[in-house]
């Protein structure tokens, strides 16, 4: 059975747990309890975003769905990662580093600029109103073993539980080599060298 999309995932966790039909099974909360464990730490190519922030001066606040950094801009700079207790920056250089839900920059003026930010964002939750998303399109097991974990829980099958919680470790293992996969291909980053 293919699993692409909310409506096949709940007959998906109905069938594996042999509850079809039982309307006091409550498949919903297992997916939304799934979701909660897994989309704040899935880092994954198809879930990246770019952001462009305007009128930013001394600080770019994070975005709500955002699961980590891969890039910032400022203006036309890329800056550097400085320390909170002794940055230190050249002149034409911006420095940053994090402070509380986003960056804190340093730099020689404070005129407003545009950032761009590129960035990890979380899963988009699935639900009856957004059936599908790129990882259960690609990934439909971290899914069914997620949910599945929550079923076997209230179903009191501790040895299913154990069985599943295995799966999502598996499951996940290839979100992450699929992400690493992608990371390792193309042209090398050349970076500028430092002349003395």
């Amino acid at each position: 059975m293919a699993i692409s999309n909310y409506d096949e995932l709940r007959v998906a966790i109905s069938e594996y747990a042999r509850r079809e039909g039982d309307p006091t099974f409550p498949i919903d909360n297992f997916i939304s309890l799934a979701e909660a464990d897994f989309r704040p730490f899935i880092k994954h190519y198809m879930g990246e975003k770019i952001e462009t922030i305007s009128d930013v001066t001394d600080y770019v606040t994070f975005p709500n769905d955002m699961v980590a950094p891969r890039a910032l801009r400022v203006g036309n700079v890329t800056p550097t990662q400085v320390s909170p207790y002794t940055p230190s920056i050249y002149p034409s250089q911006i420095g940053y580093f994090q402070e509380g839900n986003g960056y804190r920059l340093l730099r020689e003026d404070y005129k407003p600029v545009n950032a761009t930010l590129i960035y990890h964002a979380s899963v988009p939750a699935l639900s009856p109103a957004n059936p599908t998303n790129w990882l259960i399109a690609r990934f439909p097991q971290v899914y069914l073993s997620g949910a599945l974990i929550y079923a076997h829980r209230w179903l009191d099958d501790v040895e299913a539980e154990q069985l599943e919680k295995q799966s999502l470790a598996e499951a996940l293992g290839r979100v992450d080599e699929d992400n690493r996969n992608m990371q390792r291909g193309g042209n090398a980053i050349i970076t500028e060298g430092v002349q003395w």
